[in-house]
């Protein structure tokens, strides 16, 4: 299916697509064309090329050496950066690259308590794998938030820093990895909170986008994430002391995985994997992609793809038009006048094209959030609520979305990919919730067969289990829907330690 979300959410966020493309074309096609070459710029010229969303093509001029006279803007042909879609390509959202500014440096102290307590020792492990941690942000200010500390390691993939938090448990079993949803990382909250002692030692990683681990400008950001889940993995065992790591994983974080196999050719991947082995894959509402897989659940999954994809390629557009232009000013910076107006106007575009495209998505979570839960853990979701307005104001949090549900609708997983977690020795439990909003059974039942198990065509009963003809993995049916690791914790602690 086209990323981890499935019809309801997909369908949500691709309805802002088409208000989106037509905010770009309608301020693209307006757009005066800037003939680039001017060392003076009039006030009138200039003017008229400040108009809002205003997105100029480049003049032939850019690349002489000499720069030509100034031909007035208003008396140029509008002319549009963009490719216009067809109607019947407005329905889909899905991916991005903006240039963002840098975080802020961060400060130098490695590892802090959640509580604000003084900071920790950090364990031994390989300078490399740490990297100086982001200012702690405490989601609850309960005291069952104490005991967790707070670090980060630089990405393999580009070195930005991820951040990740972690406590001790009991020994008797390996340590183990958590890594939540696409669009909401706290998929453990109501777990980690009324477990008490923890089953093993625990590290619960914050994937680029989701804060506090800020999102740097990333094209392959899916990649990345599958780099950024191994290194978790061999650091985990690094600072436990252990040879065996066992992995917790929830919608999104279980395609992160699929591509993490697919990179095992990476000599960390690689050795992630080996770890794996003998310790807990645990699976939580599954789906995959393979082929034009999508199609299984109707058209509206085909053309939504489509339109993600597309937009992607508006905003990439824009955003290598943008480089061409401050390239053009690092070149000759007395066309910064002329210029730099275009450049911050094709940002504050793009901005707002990204809002709009994940909009629909915030709104879907919002309304799947709203129903009260257990009285036990009810604070837990309003405070995830919270935490949805946070991200749904975050350019870094809505291009991340974006990105990733581009890219796993472009995933391929194979038989082969199967038979690779085989050869490794690593043994899966697959958790399926009967009422998942997100991933109905037609996308899921696309991944147990792909995984060699043999299931009806209509969903079953919750109670009912699978097991392939390996025995070495293991699909069991829930009574709950697409949150059951924060709804369930008691029955998560169960299906983890026991």
């Amino acid at each position: 299916m086209t990323s981890a979300l499935a019809l309801p959410l997909c369908l949500a966020l691709a309805s802002q697509a088409p208000a989106a493309m037509s905010l770009v074309q309608a301020r693209t096609s307006a757009a005066p064309a800037v003939r680039l070459a001017p060392l003076v710029q009039s006030r009138a010229g200039l003017t008229n090329g400040m108009q809002l969303g205003a997105a100029p093509s480049l003049a032939p001029t850019l690349a002489a050496p000499a720069l030509a006279a100034p031909a007035p803007m208003a008396a140029q042909a509008p002319q549009t950066i963009v490719p216009s879609l067809s109607p019947a390509a407005a329905l889909s959202v899905q991916a991005m690259t903006a240039p963002q500014a840098a975080p802020a440096q961060i400060q130098t102290e490695s590892v802090r308590l959640f509580d604000g307590g003084a900071p920790r020792s950090s364990l031994p492990v390989a300078a490399e794998d740490e990297g100086p941690a982001p200012a702690p942000r405490v989601r609850y200010g309960r005291t069952s938030e104490d005991g967790w500390s707070l670090a980060s390691f630089r990405s393999a993939a580009d070195a930005s820093p991820i951040s990740y938090k972690y406590r001790g448990g009991s020994k008797s079993q390996p340590p183990m990895v958590f890594v939540g949803g696409l669009a909401l990382a706290e998929s453990y909250d109501s777990f980690f909170e009324t477990e008490g002692q923890a089953g093993s030692d625990q590290y619960f990683m914050w994937l680029r986008g989701h804060q506090p681990t800020q999102f740097e400008p990333t094209r392959e950001v899916y990649e990345a994430d599958a780099r950024d889940m191994a290194r978790m993995i061999v650091l985990a065992a690094e600072r436990s002391g252990s040879q065996s790591v066992s992995l917790t994983l929830h919608s999104y974080g279980v395609l992160v995985f699929q591509r993490m196999i697919q990179l095992h050719q990476d000599l960390e991947v690689a050795q992630a994997m080996r770890l794996l082995k003998g310790g807990r894959v645990t699976l939580i509402n599954t789906t995959t992609h393979y082929g034009d897989s999508e199609t299984a659940a109707g058209a509206q999954y085909a053309q939504m793809a489509k339109i993600i994809r597309a937009i992607v390629q508006q905003l990439d557009l824009m955003d290598s038009y943008s480089a061409l232009l401050t390239a053009s000013i690092k070149a000759n910076p007395l066309l910064t006048p002329a210029l730099l107006p275009q450049i911050f106007y094709l940002k504050m575009q793009r901005d707002m094209l990204l809002s709009l495209a994940s909009k629909g998505a915030v709104d879907e979570l919002r309304k799947q959030l709203a129903d009260p839960w257990s009285a036990q853990i009810d604070h837990v979701r309003r405070n995830i609520l919270r935490i949805v307005e946070e991200n749904a104001a975050t350019p870094g949090w809505q291009e991340a979305f974006l990105r990733r549900a581009n890219a796993t609708s472009l995933l391929d997983f194979t038989k082969e990919d199967v038979q690779r977690i085989r050869d490794y020795g690593i043994r899966l439990e697959i958790i399926h919730a009967a009422k998942d909003q997100l991933i109905p059974w037609v996308s899921a039942k696309l991944a147990f067969e792909l995984f060699g198990f043999k299931v009806p065509k209509n969903a079953p009963k919750p109670g009912r289990e699978f097991r392939d003809q390996s025995g070495m993995f293991h699909l069991k049916v829930v009574d709950s829907d697409h949150y059951y690791p924060l709804r369930e914790p008691q029955q998560l602690d169960r299906d983890l330690y026991h």
